[in-house]
């Protein structure tokens, strides 16, 4: 099992952790080119519904008990025909289940919800409290 590197917080009992990675939009098809730093702690992102994304973690590391911050950006191209940005849904982060959400917001073309540019990238952030840098609490 690879270790991840302990940060020191107040909303930590032990540590904070920071679990962050990407993956490229595909159209109405699962994402492509998932991408953690070669940690592979992402098992899986898929696309639940127009403009929203499940990320799965892999169950061999340590991921928050308590989320402290999430964030989600998209990667435009030089020349986007769908401006938006990527938003962390409130409340998804599930220690148990190892998903999180992310949802995709249109400001050009038809605003709302809705399925970015085939190959946008879209990258994320995950910080939060951990009993141990070595274990796993769930």
């Amino acid at each position: 099992m690879a270790k991840l590197a302990q940060e020191k917080g107040s909303y930590a009992q032990a540590g904070v952790i920071r679990v962050y990675g990407s993956f490229t939009t595909n159209g109405s098809s699962a994402p492509t080119a998932i991408r953690d730093g070669n940690s592979r702690i992402i098992a899986s992102a898929v696309r639940t519904s127009a403009g929203l994304y499940t990320v799965t973690f892999d169950t061999g590391f340590p991921i928050p008990e308590k989320l402290i911050h999430a964030f989600a950006h998209l990667h435009l191209s030089a020349t986007p025909t769908i401006v938006g940005w990527a938003s962390y849904v409130a409340g998804s982060y599930s220690q148990s289940a190892r998903t999180f959400q992310i949802v995709v917001y249109h400001v050009s073309g038809t605003p709302g919800v809705g399925d970015p540019d085939t190959g946008t990238r879209v990258s994320f952030e995950l910080v939060g409290g951990i009993l141990s840098p070595s274990t796993d609490p769930a």
